[in-house]
């Protein structure tokens, strides 16, 4: 889904960081420090993340548009 806004959320700090997807659906999220995250598309929530100090520097998640079954 191309243009959609992917977002990391962190509640108990106040960290958010946002992306948008190009053609291919692909976004990057850069910077995030350590903790647990509410992922959101669109301003609708998808999932969630924790990152620690063992996580891998690039992840790869494949996340669904909220209102896509």
């Amino acid at each position: 889904m191309a243009g959609a806004r992917v977002e990391a959320i962190q509640p108990d700090r106040g960290t958010r960081r946002f992306s948008v997807t190009n053609g291919a659906g692909v976004y990057y999220l850069e910077g995030l420090p350590q903790g647990k995250y509410t992922l959101q598309i669109n301003g609708k929530s998808s999932g969630s993340l924790t990152l620690e100090e063992s996580s891998e520097a690039f992840q790869e998640l494949n996340l669904q548009h909220p209102s896509i079954p």
